[in-house]
């Protein structure tokens, strides 16, 4: 997405975070709160699953967007750009689908001439997904790393980012991307440096603003 004349920014789909109150105390404050804060003062419906992810290091504290997929029904995915909306809204849809299951089941459909098996999978829950965080260049410096091979480039369907797995889509997706031709610019990414710790991710300032993130928890 754009961001003013000269901004692009981004959301990492496929970094897992283990949110919890220990490590990530300012998300789980602000995640337990959205939790709070659901309309009729309700608790989550058992039927929703949170996962969280790391979005990116710009504005790591904050949500950038909120996934929210009900399994059965593709069109009412949305995206969401606040917690307790996308909560609220993954909340509507538990209710309606308990309170549909609730009221009876349909006639069983027929195939070819035979009812439907007794034995079905069991249903997925909706899912929300949770993005803590962007990516942020401007336009030179992006336009830098790519001419470098830091980035490659790929077209991707709405429906595939939806529906394949987190988990997958990074393999899924890779071998399709088209990276700029060797030249004076490119990077060596041929060396194995080990796993990639994504606070060398951080932008300038990062450890400042850990600093002053901690002072804000400890005063009184």
């Amino acid at each position: 997405a754009d961001r003013a004349e000269d901004g692009i920014i981004a959301v990492n789909l496929t970094m897992p975070l283990d949110l919890n109150p220990r490590q990530e105390p300012r998300k789980w404050a602000c995640y337990q709160e959205a939790l709070s804060s659901l309309p009729g003062g309700e608790t989550l419906h058992p039927d929703v699953e949170v996962s969280h992810f790391v979005g990116g290091p710009c504005d790591k504290h904050k949500v950038a967007a909120v996934l929210v997929k009900a399994p059965e029904v593709p069109e009412g995915s949305h995206v969401h750009n606040k917690l307790l909306c996308g909560l609220s809204a993954a909340q509507m849809l538990s209710k309606a689908r308990a309170e549909r299951e609730q009221s009876g089941e349909p006639p069983r459909k027929r195939l070819r001439g035979k009812t439907r098996p007794a034995s079905e999978p069991p249903r997925k829950p909706v899912s929300v997904e949770v993005f803590w965080g962007t990516a942020g260049w401007s336009r030179c410096q992006l336009m830098g790393e790519l001419a470098s091979g830091s980035w490659g480039l790929c077209t991707a369907s709405i429906p595939e980012i939806i529906c394949i797995p987190r988990a997958e889509l990074y393999e899924t997706l890779y071998p399709r991307l088209v990276f700029a031709s060797k030249s004076e610019m490119s990077e060596d990414y041929s060396r194995d440096d080990g796993d990639i710790d994504p606070d060398q991710f951080d932008e300038e300032g990062g450890e400042e603003e850990d600093a002053e993130d901690d002072a804000e928890l400890d005063d009184p």
